[in-house]
């Protein structure tokens, strides 16, 4: 199977612990960018 390219928008305490982990684990989705207002946390990604 190909892998879907993604992208989170608006990443915060939700993204970080909710929607990104299993994105970022899973073979088949490839996360391509990350946004956010303000911070560093999404450096790391």
């Amino acid at each position: 199977m190909k892998k879907m390219v993604v992208a989170i928008i608006g990443y915060g305490m939700s993204g970080k612990y909710f929607h990104v982990p299993p994105l970022y684990t899973h073979k088949n989705y490839s996360i391509k960018y990350v946004t956010k207002a303000y911070g560093t946390d999404a450096i790391a990604w």
